[in-house]
């Protein structure tokens, strides 16, 4: 039988554990194609225009920067063919006309940890890529918004959006306040966008929501990690009278007052993280990395995992053990990911763990001098040394000569004939698709031409 002071405790037990235990999700795009079916399966929800514009909205593709499949949201506007009438131009869910939206939002369906709940924190951590040729307008253009999921009151406005915009600092962090009297727009701080245009960037923004809340962002270059922007508050009102949670959205949520200023977009997202609570923490160190050589062209890298809370590693490549760059990621529970090179030279690889709340140090640093080689299997009988079924195994010599007159030597290479007479031969200074006569050289015969030049097609 629990006694009063039992019950106080076990009711501040759940209040506490309430507004500090830490509950994620992590998505990435899969290799289906299906990002509607990947969102809905990570109990998140979408807002398209595809009543109107029968086509889908969100899609998903291989990304060569990032080396992954990500998310593409796409809105669809064609000047001069029917305006808002138009049955190619896209609109908001057959709802408004005025304005375009293709988002992936929380909503009433998720449960409780992804909503905004009144003395929540949130930790909400995404990639994403603006085109070089996007094109703003002045109205508004919100790549992602802090928004009311219910209530009555000023609930249309955002309380925090990110927005692109036609202006001398085109990306803006705006912040909307109400009151009885109407809503109000701060810009709290805006940025040049050009650093942002046809780049990844990766988003870092924690959010504690009530009438005094607290609200930090950072964006950063995913390939270098160049901050790009840097924004904190800690007395902001993040709440609105009469809600129940905020739902986070990401996507494109357009006005199209100034059509004429807008064209066909489509924004890339990546690797949604999102955690609710205090005591989440930043994943251990990945160590022991080690690089190996595979068959193929290839290194293959291994690593020793140190993390339980990690949501994917990060592996960064460099050519001079200096300058870093992202090269890909790998999922969580991973150790392994096996690279493929076609150019001689060393390289040099790191890898940490990340999650919603930040990023581990980076593991030790390996590297691999690769050279690049064509690979010769031959088969090759010598005379005196065969029986007519097996071969007394011999090292030869083989050269590689042009196919032209003087017939100059370009390369040789000592290996072993084993019993069937096969041996295979390495060679770093011939190039594929250039014809070669070969020539093979043992103590025991006479050096041995091909008939013919021969073409190397694939390098090793």
């Amino acid at each position: 039988m629990i006694n009063k002071t039992q019950l106080v405790s076990l009711l501040l037990f759940i209040l506490i554990s309430k507004n500090s235990f830490a509950q994620e999700v992590f998505m990435d795009a899969d290799n289906t194609g299906n990002a509607y079916s990947r969102i809905t399966s990570k109990l998140f929800n979408y807002e398209v225009p595809d009543c109107w514009h029968n086509v889908v909205h969100m899609t998903e593709g291989w990304d060569s920067s990032l080396n992954k499949n990500v998310f593409l949201f796409n809105l669809h506007w064609t000047n001069g063919i029917g305006g808002t009438s138009s049955p190619v131009n896209d609109n908001d869910r057959c709802i408004n006309y005025d304005r375009q939206r293709t988002e992936m939002k929380v909503d009433a369906g998720s449960p409780a940890y992804m909503q905004g709940q009144n003395g929540d924190t949130h930790h909400y951590r995404w990639k994403f890529k603006v085109d070089s040729s996007f094109q703003t307008e002045t109205s508004f253009t919100h790549v992602h918004q802090l928004k009311a999921g219910d209530g009555t009151f000023d609930t249309d406005n955002p309380l925090i959006t990110i927005s692109l915009i036609k202006s001398s600092k085109g990306l803006q962090l705006r912040y909307i306040s109400t009151s009885e009297t109407g809503s109000i727009t701060t810009h709290l701080k805006d940025a040049v966008l050009a650093p942002f245009l046809g780049n990844w960037v990766e988003v870092y923004e924690t959010v504690t929501y009530g009438n005094t809340g607290s609200y930090s962002v950072t964006i950063k270059k995913v390939s270098d990690e160049t901050v790009l922007f840097t924004y904190t508050n800690n007395n902001i009102w993040l709440w609105r009278t009469g809600i129940t949670y905020v739902r986070p959205k990401w996507g494109l949520y357009r006005s199209l007052i100034d059509s004429a200023d807008i064209k066909s977009e489509t924004v890339k997202f990546a690797d949604f993280a999102l955690v609710e609570g205090t005591t989440s923490t930043i994943p251990a160190a990945p160590g022991n990395l080690t690089a190996s050589a595979l068959s193929g062209s290839k290194i293959k890298l291994t690593w020793t995992g140190n993390s339980t809370n990690e949501d994917q590693f990060r592996i960064d490549r460099s050519i001079d053990g200096t300058t870093w760059a992202y090269y890909t990621s790998t999922a969580k529970n991973s150790n392994t990911f096996t690279d493929s090179v076609t150019t001689t030279n060393t390289y040099y690889y790191r890898v940490r763990t990340e999650n919603a709340v930040g990023n581990s140090a980076f593991s030790n640093t390996v590297s691999y001098y690769y050279i690049q080689s064509i690979q010769l299997s031959l088969t090759a009988l010598i005379e005196g040394l065969y029986n007519g079924s097996t071969m007394v195994p011999d090292t030869v010599t083989v050269e590689l000569h042009n196919s032209t007159s003087p017939y100059a030597l370009v390369e040789s290479q000592k290996g072993l004939l084993n019993s069937a007479g096969f041996g295979t031969f390495y060679f770093t200074v011939a190039v594929i698709n250039t014809p070669y006569y070969i020539v093979v050289k043992s103590v025991n015969t006479i050096e041995t031409w091909s008939a013919t030049p021969q073409t190397f097609t694939s390098s090793h």
